[in-house]
């Protein structure tokens, strides 16, 4: 039987996180709840809305360290954000265990739901999407830079 969670960004476990990494195909479901859809949509309109009016903001819109103030042309902002991917998608060692690739996978959709970043509710459904088709990227155990947003 599948159990299904809707997720807030506030609800789950540490028992949760373990019973979801550790499912198998099939046992679970992952799902955004609508209130925190609704909350990841507005924050996601408040970035579109920045990109529109040109005003610069940190990690929307600028370079990053160094370059934070040097503001990036919407018609270039695309392109930021791959070179923004690429320069955190360095690793090595061996790569994590499908249980702990998932639960870093839950953690980071379960955060981003919150609604405080401004991400796509698409990118987390991609995301929640991998874990619930058992689709588990290879992560090294050693990388570049940490994450933010």
């Amino acid at each position: 039987m599948t159990k299904t969670y809707q997720l807030t960004g506030t609800n789950i476990t540490l028992e949760d996180v373990a019973n979801i990494a550790n499912a198998r195909p099939g046992e679970v479901k992952l799902e955004i709840h609508p209130d925190a859809l609704a909350k990841m949509n507005k924050s996601r309109q408040v970035v579109l809305d920045i990109v529109k009016k040109g005003k610069p903001v940190y990690g929307i819109n600028t370079g990053f360290g160094a370059l934070a103030s040097k503001q990036i042309a919407n018609e270039d902002l695309e392109q930021l954000q791959y070179n923004l991917i690429r320069s955190h998608c360095t690793g090595v060692g061996k790569a994590f265990s499908r249980e702990v690739t998932r639960a870093i996978m839950l953690s980071r959709a379960n955060c981003l739901i919150q609604g405080f970043s401004g991400v796509s509710p698409e990118i987390i459904q991609l995301l929640l999407e991998f874990i619930n088709h058992n689709l588990n990227p290879v992560i090294p155990e050693k990388g570049s830079v940490g994450a933010s947003g």
